[in-house]
């Protein structure tokens, strides 16, 4: 016998709720893009652009936007015209350094910076360790050890 658990009543605020953070996520967007109306005439944009405006956009006119309008150019309403920031950039935000707590120490208070260019760990020059001292391996493995018996 299968049993399927029964799904909870949502109330009509929570169905609110989804359908709100639902539209939220179908109109999110990643990088940013610069489109150009390719039409003959004047086009409205689905959502608001980058610039914050939605249209009307005259014909081989541009805008910013992010990738949501990448559906604009398959129908072959527009073309993107340059990348400005890519969907890969914007995946790796920079880590707020003002939003760090400060450190003191005994010589005061300690800043924090983001080094500009860091090297990944796998690029660097390998290390190479000198020996050391030279360790001899003998024929009784047992040379030195005593064993004491109760």
């Amino acid at each position: 016998m299968n049993y399927r658990p029964k799904k909870r009543k949502t109330t009509a605020i929570e169905r609110q709720e989804e359908r709100r953070q639902h539209i939220a996520r179908t109109l999110e967007g990643k990088g940013l893009y610069i489109f150009e109306n390719i039409t003959k005439g004047d086009l409205w944009l689905p959502k608001k652009s980058a610039d914050g405006s939605k249209g009307p956009i005259p014909p081989g006119g541009q805008w910013k936007g992010d990738d949501y309008f990448v559906g604009l150019v398959k129908n072959r309403d527009a073309k993107m015209v340059k990348v400005l920031v890519s969907p890969q950039e914007q995946i790796m935000p920079q880590k707020l350094l003002v939003d760090q707590p400060d450190r003191v120490t005994v010589e005061g208070v300690v800043e924090q910076i983001v080094a500009g260019d860091m090297q990944p760990l796998n690029e660097g020059e390998p290390v190479i360790d000198s020996p050391k001292s030279t360790v001899l391996i003998t024929e009784d493995p047992l040379q030195g050890v005593e064993i004491l018996m109760d």
